[in-house]
């Protein structure tokens, strides 16, 4: 069994390794498990807390899961329950080493990155949208506009419609009276006018006053 000395140098690139991280310290039973292997293994605070894949934001929870592995297997009578022991009574030192430190800031600068990342792609992804709700928006007014314009078109022009009404009714024959009618019907045969009847009634008056 090999213990490894957690003052040595953390190598930040291993973090990008890491898988999705724990919410939670419920799954006690895989902690000791894994502990089991790190303690065949070779034991560091860091290859436990990467394993265990706990958040930054959940440190104190990770320390909390070290601490209970590490009772649970000291409490065992085996070949791994001594050594055990012996980490649990310095396992404070572990925790803060300076290798175990830099992990934790380490893991933070990584996290924040990664959520700079997801918000500023949901930041692209909302404006993407809304840009295709202006598009389409653009889209529906431009064929409104046509629709208009092409209906105004083949409309028919009522103003000239009514112009041209209004001259055929005011060239319409205006419609006579029954004497104008005759009267017209006697000057067209050569018969005398209405002037002329009542100048010849004049002298035939004229003519019986003399006799």
């Amino acid at each position: 069994m090999e213990f490894t000395d957690d003052r040595d140098e953390f190598n930040n690139d291993s973090l990008d390794d890491l898988p999705e991280t724990e919410t939670s310290t419920a799954l006690v039973p895989r902690y000791v498990d894994i502990l089991r292997e790190l303690l065949t293994e070779g034991f560091t605070a860091v290859k436990f807390f990467k394993k265990t894949h706990f958040s930054y934001s959940m440190r104190t929870d990770a320390e909390k899961a070290l601490r209970q592995a590490l009772t649970h297997v000291s409490a065992e009578d085996d070949d791994l329950g001594e050594p055990a022991k012996s980490l649990l009574a310095v396992v404070d030192i572990h925790l803060k080493a300076s290798r175990t430190e830099k992990f934790w800031a380490s893991l933070r600068i990584k996290e924040e990155k990664d959520r700079t990342c997801r918000l500023e792609e949901l930041k692209q992804k909302s404006i993407h949208v809304q840009l295709n709700v202006i598009d389409e928006h653009i889209h529906v007014s431009d064929e409104s506009k046509m629709e208009f314009t092409k209906s105004t078109m083949e409309a028919p022009n009522y103003n000239e419609a009514d112009t041209i009404g209004y001259q055929q009714h005011t060239n319409t024959p205006k419609k006579r009276s029954f004497k104008e009618v005759q009267n017209v019907h006697e000057t067209s045969s050569g018969d005398y006018t209405e002037g002329e009847e009542d100048e010849n009634y004049s002298d035939g008056t004229e003519e019986g006053d003399e006799n």
